[in-house]
């Protein structure tokens, strides 16, 4: 190896070459301790390769490699940029929405729900005046299926879009407590 003597002495920059890293990180292995000089700019080849790599043995033992290395800071931030990209092809296509989109269609249905639950009172006891118990019962169990069904069949897509079309995305109105 171009940098190594016979008498097994390696200079700084064939130790970075060998390493695969830069000066920089060199220094920071001798001022942690990792390596150790013999002299300016020149290592014990063999001692301070086996010293290296027991570092990187106990780094991968403890968990404690370096999150500051460049390519693995690299693919990560190339990574977030394509889920970045990929989410807003998702969302052009609408197969995503924003969380406050999600929250305004499901208080809307909540809402809705709850106006009819309410009015089912109004709506039916004029009907079940005179009634029996068991008649009474059977009346309110069938205006309870009516908006159970209703909230089935709650279309979350229309409302969405009626919402984006309505206004930029970002902001909703929605009634927080509504009386039937």
């Amino acid at each position: 190896m171009e940098g190594e003597n016979s008498k097994g002495v390696i200079t700084t920059s064939a130790l970075m070459q060998l390493f695969d890293c830069s000066h920089t990180q060199i220094a920071r292995l001798i001022d942690a301790g990792v390596i150790q000089k013999t002299e300016r700019g020149k290592f014990n080849t063999a001692e301070t390769i086996n010293r290296y790599i027991k570092y990187l043995r106990d780094k991968l033992k403890h968990g404690n490699v370096d999150e500051t290395d460049y390519h693995k800071e690299k693919t990560l931030h190339e990574r977030a940029k394509r889920l970045g990209e990929e989410m807003k092809l998702k969302k052009a296509y609408g197969q995503v929405y924003p969380a406050d989109l999600i929250k305004f269609a499901v208080l809307s249905m909540t809402n809705t729900a709850k106006r009819q639950l309410l009015n089912i009172p109004t709506k039916t006891a004029p009907e079940l005046e005179g009634k029996t118990a068991s008649q009474i019962s059977q009346h309110l169990k069938h205006e309870i299926t009516e908006v159970l069904k209703d909230l089935q069949e709650y279309d979350f897509e229309d409302v969405m879009a009626e919402s984006v079309e309505d206004g930029d995305g970002e902001s909703y109105e929605f009634e927080e407590n509504p009386e039937g």
